[in-house]
């Protein structure tokens, strides 16, 4: 659902835009994990707090620009176009001092 209330840890604050498409909540602690990692228990008071200031907001409107910041910024195409497609032709140009085939760039325009 939208909007939506995400953990402030890791990437979670990167999915959202604040105050429009969802809020993060504060975290109580880090813990390591058995996955050799870290995880952070959400804070309940601040996912009280969070959830009262987005049950206010006009969920017609908010569902409207969730949907326009994923397009914009999650569509497959669009992410390996501007992100990979680039980062896989500088790692080209290193290895074989230029970017070989063009003719599939097409493709992604």
């Amino acid at each position: 659902g939208v909007p939506v209330v995400v953990n402030n840890w890791c990437s979670m604050p990167e999915l959202i835009r604040k105050e429009v498409t969802g809020e993060a909540c504060d975290y109580i602690t880090k813990q390591w994990s058995s996955m050799q990692s870290y995880t952070a228990l959400p804070d309940p008071n601040s996912i009280y707090d969070e959830m009262m200031k987005i049950y206010r907001w006009d969920r017609g409107k908010t569902k409207d620009l969730c949907w326009k910041w994923i397009e914009d910024n999650f569509d497959q195409y669009k992410v390996f176009k501007n992100s990979w497609l680039v980062l896989f032709e500088k790692l080209e140009r290193e290895i074989y001092g230029e970017v070989i085939d063009k003719s599939q760039q097409a493709v992604l325009q």
